[in-house]
């Protein structure tokens, strides 16, 4: 019975938080689409927004980061601002990246002794993912390539935003319709 009491205990807690959490993420959309423009926000905007919506640390996206939740976000416009209906989307894509960073940049520093993943270290990672099963040369080529990488010198992943690209591009192609190696259907994770 104490146990009954101490689980129903932390589902009130987990609501409070759950619910505290989401105005919090209202009241700061509404401060800062205040002064968007046209049903936009700029690149500058949502950095600041980015960067409020990181509670645990305050800290700002890094470039990569802000490039990753643009590309990933359906709304972006070719002035490179970000769509007011389509930035619940981006939101969403930034809370999830922040709960997984720690687990990506585990993987760059597992896969390389720099913390940088070369193509053959990302193969590796990429079998893992695959569980054990080979990924074939081509694939890994065309991963390497998506847009988001480009432009990174010697093929090198080097920040948990880029293997974030690397990663969706690789779901993608695979056709696993997850956000996460973790929720993939049938796929491994890292221990």
């Amino acid at each position: 019975r104490r146990l009954l009491d101490l689980s129903a205990e932390a589902s009130r807690r987990d609501a409070i938080v759950d619910e505290l959490h989401h105005k919090v993420v209202h009241e700061l959309i509404r401060k800062h689409c205040f002064s968007c423009k046209g049903g936009r926000l700029s690149r500058a905007c949502v950095t600041v927004l980015l960067t409020d919506l990181n509670l645990s640390s305050g800290t700002p996206p890094t470039d990569d980061e802000v490039e990753y939740i643009f590309s990933q976000s359906r709304g972006t416009h070719p002035d490179g601002s970000l769509s007011l209906h389509h930035l619940p989307h981006a939101i969403g894509l930034w809370q999830s990246f922040c709960k997984q960073r720690f687990d990506l940049e585990r993987a760059l520093t597992h896969f390389s002794r720099s913390g940088k993943m070369d193509r053959l270290a990302f193969k590796r990672y990429l079998q893992l993912l695959n569980c054990g099963k080979p990924v074939p040369d081509d694939v890994v080529d065309k991963i390497m390539q998506a847009d988001g990488l480009q432009g990174r010198p010697q093929n090198v992943i080097s920040s948990a935003a880029q293997l974030a690209f690397a990663l969706t591009a690789w779901y993608e192609l695979s056709g696993v319709l997850a956000s996460s190696p973790s929720s993939a259907k049938g796929s491994c994770v890292l221990q």
